[in-house]
């Protein structure tokens, strides 16, 4: 990726930090994972982004077909 948001190491670092401590992610076998509530917020800020940051965002956490998804939470 070459937007500017993800040059920032430290502060891409904080935002994961912020999610996790908010409760929005969390790590599991390494990975770091999410469930729907936070595609639900997404869907719902959709007016707050721009579509070209919206889609820079979709394309990092877009699951890839063969990665199991947990739709529960631990």
């Amino acid at each position: 990726m070459d937007a500017p948001e993800f040059f920032d190491t430290r502060l891409f670092v904080d935002l994961v930090e912020s999610l996790e401590t908010q409760g929005w992610v969390w790590q599991q076998d390494k990975r770091l994972m999410f469930d729907d509530r936070l595609r639900r917020a997404a869907m719902q800020t959709r007016e707050l982004f721009d579509p070209t940051l919206r889609h820079r965002l979709q394309l990092i956490t877009h699951p890839r077909e063969h990665e199991e998804i947990d739709n529960e939470r631990r």
